[in-house]
């Protein structure tokens, strides 16, 4: 059951006067414990942690994966054929790069051509075997 006070018709309020409240007991502000209400809320933060962390652990390691760099692969002997090497394309890998990477001096305009004519045309992509002519 609850009363409400409202100002009557009948009653003028006189200037700002308004009427005094009194807190009656047996309110929601008994029913609580203050101690169990701040483990409550402690054990809720704490939880709340350990779960944006194991996001940001999980999604840090989904978002940095694709970064992480494979080992350099050299020439490998015995690839197509005989007197033939081949050579693993690794991230930023060009058939210039791989020419410069083969043969550190000089010009490799040549090679580079021998290496088109034996791989083809098309782009190359990380992971994949480009044959080197021997």
């Amino acid at each position: 059951m609850a009363a409400i006070l409202a100002p009557s018709p009948h009653h003028p309020v006189v200037g700002d006067r308004r009427p005094d409240l009194r807190l009656v007991p047996g309110g929601a502000a008994d029913r609580t414990d203050p101690a169990a209400t701040y483990r409550r809320r402690r054990l809720v933060a704490g939880l709340l942690a350990v779960v944006l962390l194991t996001g940001l652990v999980v999604g840090s390691r989904a978002l940095l994966a694709p970064l992480a760099e494979p080992a350099v692969a050299g020439p490998a002997v015995g690839a197509a054929g005989p007197g033939d090497a081949s050579v693993v394309v690794a991230p930023g890998d060009t058939y210039w790069s791989i020419a410069r990477r083969i043969q550190p001096t000089g010009e490799v305009r040549s090679l580079v051509d021998e290496l088109v004519r034996a791989n083809g045309a098309g782009p190359i992509q990380p992971g994949d075997t480009v044959v080197v002519p021997g």
